[in-house]
């Protein structure tokens, strides 16, 4: 075998045993695409919950301020407060 005609048979080997298969850097790909996504996904949950409480004290502020203004209101003649 001539030289060049061993190189030709080497060559793929070694590159193969030097650079990472393509289906191993698609697979680490996904995997950081995924921690992406699960992180934000508790981010998501973490805001979910702050917003909930955020909207459940807001009605709250709405209701009181509704009750002050009915209480301040002026009263109508004839009405008896019980």
């Amino acid at each position: 075998m001539i030289l060049w005609e061993w190189w030709f048979v080497v060559s793929p080997l070694l590159w193969r045993a030097w650079m990472p298969s393509v289906v191993g850097l698609l697979e680490q790909r996904e995997l950081v695409a995924r921690r992406r996504v699960d992180e934000l996904r508790e981010e998501a949950d973490r805001i979910q919950a702050e917003l909930a409480v955020a909207e459940r004290d807001w009605k709250e502020w709405a209701i009181a301020r509704s009750r002050v203004g009915n209480v301040l209101a002026p009263v109508e003649r004839g009405r008896v407060w019980p």
